[in-house]
This record gives C-alpha cells, structure tokens and sequence, in this order.
C-alpha cells in the first residue's frame, strides 16, 4: 500500500492488486494503477486505474479517465472523456468529453458534460446538464430537494437539469427541460418542459409538466394536446423534495 503527500511524483505503473492511497498529489505525466483511494486531491494529465475512489475528494484529470469503477465522494473535473463499468459517486462530476459506464450510472448531485452519457440504466438524484444521454434501458432524473441543509451541501440544488436529447426506453424526470426525448414510456413531474416526443410513446405527466409536440413516424411535428387519462395526480414523493414549480 502506498501513500503520498508531495507534489510532482513520478508517474505511477499498474499494480492489479495494490492499492494507492493519496493524501495530496500531483503527477506530471498520466498514472496507470491499481485501485486508487483519494484522500483529499489528485492531479493527473491522465488515469487509468482498476477503481478509484474518493473520500469528499476532489480529482481532476487533464486528460481521459479510465476505471472498472469510479465511486465515493466529492468533485471530479475530468477534461477528457471518461470511461468505466460501474459509476456511483456522490457530489459533482464536471467533463469536457462523454462520460461512457458499460453499465449503471448513478450520480447524488451534479453531472455536466460536454459531450453527453452513455450507460446500460442512467439515475441522477440531483441536476444533470448534457446535450445528450442515452440508456439501454431507462434513464431517471429526480430531485435531490430544497431545504436548507440540501441547499448547503448541493448549491445547485434549485436548478433545472438541461438534457438535449434522451434516447432509451423508459424515461422518469422531475424538474427537468428537455428538447427531446425518443422512449416507449415517459413519466414527468415537477415542471418538466419537453418540446418533442414520440407520437407512438405512452406519456403520463403532471398537471405542471408540458410537452409542445409529438412527431409522427414521418417526423412531422404535431402540437401535442392535453389528453385526461395522460394526466396523473401528484407523484407519491413530496413536492418540498423539488424546487418550487416553475
């Protein structure tokens, strides 16, 4: 097992079986490791671990991260893509590229990408800004709520997540907007705003949330009336678990 405090070590070479426990560290060139538990920082042009795991940590890569896992806590600024099996991680995650799990995403906080995500199911409790996400099989967005403890531990808290485009099979959104959603089943609550779904989709909504339009299977756009038996009562979650409707 090893530790390290000081800045501009050399890099570091895979070990399957070790683990590296970092305090505070800077790399000038990428590090390709072990598993990986971070402390309180790390600075990297490049990693590529078998885990990493942040303890309220903050890592940041100047390049493409790639892990079988990323979890913890904390802020990951990644300038680059990123890539792993298994996401779940509590806090911020911030990438300049795509962030691609073979399998589930899970993110408590903030997820921004420049370049959208990609997973087998995607569950952001909290706000996700991405000009796409697409899920093999569903993609859920919830509030992470707005009282005052939420709001000091998630400053973000009160924001609407922004999507592009989501393409999966079953959506489930609160508190979102969204230009376009291409899935079979789509459930909004909490003021979401979409401006196109599919016609042949099954939506229910709540009597804040909208959807401007459906496209046929020709593309054409039509305006998307109010149907009563789309409409759903409240969801079970209480309204103080989002912000206050739009």
């Amino acid at each position: 097992m090893n530790s390290g405090q000081n800045a501009h070590a050399l890099p570091a070479r895979r070990d399957a079986l070790m683990t590296t426990i970092v305090q505070a560290r800077t790399y000038n060139e990428p590090i390709d490791m072990g598993r990986i538990v971070v402390l309180r920082q790390l600075h990297s042009p490049g990693i590529s671990a078998r885990s990493l795991l942040c303890d309220n940590a903050t890592v940041v890569c100047d390049g493409d991260l790639t892990a079988s896992r990323l979890s913890g806590s904390g802020k990951l600024i990644i300038n680059g893509h990123a890539r792993c099996d298994t996401l779940d991680f509590i806090g911020e995650i911030q990438c300049t590229g795509s962030i691609t799990c073979a399998n589930r995403l899970t993110v408590t906080g903030l997820a921004r990408t420049q370049a959208g995500i990609d997973a087998s199911h995607i569950v952001i409790t909290g706000v996700v800004n991405a000009p796409r996400l697409f899920a093999d099989d569903t993609v859920t967005i919830r509030c992470i709520g707005s009282g005052l403890s939420v709001q000091r531990a998630f400053p973000y808290a009160m924001h609407r997540s922004e999507i592009g485009v989501i393409d999966t099979s079953v959506v489930t959104a609160e508190h979102m907007v969204c230009d376009r959603i291409e899935a079979e089943r789509i459930e909004l609550n909490h003021a979401c705003q979409v401006r196109v779904i599919p016609s042949s989709a099954t939506l229910l909504h709540d009597t804040h949330s909208r959807v401007a339009f459906s496209a046929g299977p020709d593309g054409n756009l039509m305006i998307k009336k109010r149907i009563a038996s789309e409409i759903t009562a409240p969801s079970q979650r209480s309204i103080s678990d989002c912000p206050a409707r739009a």
